[in-house]
């Protein structure tokens, strides 16, 4: 009799425990979804789905500062269930720093996946012909990689800023800058261009 008695009592506690949690989670939602409503009349402008941008994580960022910015962004609706969602899966020291392309309105285990693995490298092909000169070098990688400009590359491109012996008494590049396919990272300046052209010849 007392076992039946223990028995059902824990159904009760066990089904009692199940109806908060649903409640809970209800709650929050609707809590969520008010706050959402809430920053949209003060002026926050809706993001669409669908749309690439470059999100930022900035070695040192917290959880909440990472969450705050992706919800600004629009990648994910909110930032408080996206932290939530971080923290459940353990995974709230794993976010690596860096620049990533994503997708808003991307699902939180999508972005979540991105944060956890890394930035991925992006390259940039530079294609040098035989016979260019270095006027038209500067020209061709100000027109095909979008972080540099020709101020800077006309800098980077004075011999004074290189003491390889085979420049010997040259006035200039012209002629040094080897013509091949270059492969370029987003964080060369326009000094590692210039120096790489030149490290193969």
């Amino acid at each position: 009799m007392n076992f039946k008695v223990n028995q059902g009592f824990k159904n009760i506690i066990s089904g009692t425990a199940i109806f908060l949690l649903i409640i809970s989670v209800l709650l929050c939602a609707s809590s969520c979804k008010l706050l959402r409503n809430e920053s949209l009349q003060e002026g926050k402008e809706e993001i669409p789905d669908g749309l690439n941008v470059t999100v930022e994580v900035i070695e040192g960022m917290t959880l909440t500062q990472v969450s705050q910015l992706l919800e600004e962004k629009g990648v994910v609706d909110n930032a408080f269930l996206f932290r939530l969602y971080v923290e459940q899966m353990g995974k709230e020291g794993n976010l690596i720093p860096g620049t990533y392309e994503v997708v808003t309105g991307s699902s939180q285990e999508e972005i979540l996946d991105k944060l956890t693995q890394g930035p991925q490298v992006v390259t940039y092909r530079l294609a040098i012909p035989e016979g260019f000169t270095v006027s038209q070098v500067m020209e061709k990688t100000v027109q095909e990689i979008p972080f540099t400009n020709r101020q800077d590359l006309e800098n980077a491109a004075d011999i004074k800023n290189y003491n390889y012996e085979y420049l010997g008494e040259a006035g200039s590049l012209e002629g040094f800058l080897f013509p091949k396919t270059y492969e370029l990272l987003i964080d060369y300046t326009a000094r590692n261009i210039i120096e790489m052209m030149l490290a193969q010849y």
